[in-house]
């Protein structure tokens, strides 16, 4: 038979030790709530500090002027990078940051704090641009406009001044035209409109020295720059590969008989380059471009010629033609040594719907 027993019966160290284990039982649930409060704590900090599963995809961010990360951490949860603005500004106080400097920057959403810290002390992102064969400066010129801090009307500006040349540029002469190099370019916001310059017309003599410009141009008895000259009519003018040394041929036999280049191709860059259909008011245009009226070369290239141009212009395919027209809608071009020829091919061009 069980025996119920009074809890203030019994030895003073029996009720003694009864009531420390009650009161120790309430300390020790305290301190275990504390301490999963605690590690919960750590958890979610931890989750926030160093998310898991990896950074999300990029996003631009744009610091306007004047930014402390106070203002950066609102701006970094607005657009997802961080979840928490308070717990990244405590990091940034205890683990330190530099000045933040104005800019755009490629940041990844929910990425970590030390990933974010570093991106922001690496600066603005670099603004990318690619230059395709067959720009104009005006071209080169609108996509530089593009960028941060740069306008077309500026960089056309320098590229004019004469304080950025070309190894291949000759004497008296300030254009750059056909002498910057086709290629993809990274630059800071921070950039002038010079430096840009310098290093696109590094970039071509870079590559014009390597190819041997000078020593080829010399052995088809053309100075570097009118091979130039020549290569960017054959950007603008061979529409298919297969076509390009045949074109630069009948440059050079046009010129060896003294006839006027009559292409279609200057006369558009004479207009400023966007004109698709020539009308017959445009072939009369008063410029040095336009080869109808004016015999000889154009007084610069009419496009940045690609490397494949460059070698058709020293290399042109041996032939007598002094004409060529598009004859198929692949662009391919007849090619014939007499008036009666070209009218011909004209006549089949317009009989296909080319002309």
């Amino acid at each position: 038979m069980a025996t119920e027993v009074d809890d203030d019966e019994g030895p003073e160290w029996v009720r003694r030790r009864r009531r420390l284990s009650f009161a120790q039982r309430v300390v020790l649930a305290s301190v275990a709530g504390i301490v999963v409060l605690a590690a919960a704590a750590a958890v979610w900090i931890d989750f926030q500090v160093n998310p898991p599963g990896g950074p999300g995809p990029t996003v631009t961010v744009n610091l306007p002027a004047g930014s402390s990360y106070s203002t950066v951490a609102d701006i970094l949860a607005g657009n997802g990078v961080v979840k928490s603005p308070t717990l990244f500004r405590l990091y940034v106080r205890i683990h330190g940051a530099g000045t933040v400097q104005t800019g755009s920057y490629a940041l990844r959403r929910n990425d970590s704090y030390g990933n974010v810290v570093g991106a922001l002390g690496r600066g603005p992102s670099a603004d990318r641009i690619t230059i395709p064969s067959g720009a104009t400066l005006g071209d080169v010129a609108a996509r530089v406009g593009r960028l941060r801090g740069h306008s077309a009307a500026g960089f056309l500006a320098a590229a004019s001044s004469g304080q950025v040349r070309s190894a291949f540029s000759p004497a008296g002469s300030t254009s750059l035209e056909g002498l910057i190099e086709p290629a993809s370019y990274s630059f800071k916001p921070s950039t002038d409109d010079l430096t840009i310059l310098r290093e696109m017309v590094a970039d071509f003599d870079s590559r014009a020295m390597a190819f041997g410009l000078a020593q080829q141009a010399a052995r088809i008895k053309v100075t570097p720059y009118e091979a130039l000259i020549v290569a960017s009519i054959v950007e603008r003018e061979a529409k298919v590969p297969a076509d390009q040394g045949r074109v630069a041929q009948v440059v050079y036999n046009r010129l060896a008989k003294g006839m006027p280049l009559q292409l279609d191709s200057t006369v558009i860059y004479a207009l400023g380059g966007h004109v698709t259909t020539l009308t017959k008011p445009d072939f009369s245009i008063a410029s040095p471009y336009n080869t109808y009226r004016v015999a000889g070369l154009p007084p610069t290239p009419i496009a940045n010629p690609s490397e494949a141009s460059l070698v058709a212009a020293l290399n042109p395919t041996p032939g007598p033609w002094l004409y060529f027209v598009v004859v198929a809608p692949d662009g391919s071009e007849a090619f014939s040594t007499t008036l009666a020829e070209q009218n011909a091919n004209i006549a089949l061009a317009h009989q296909r719907g080319l002309g």
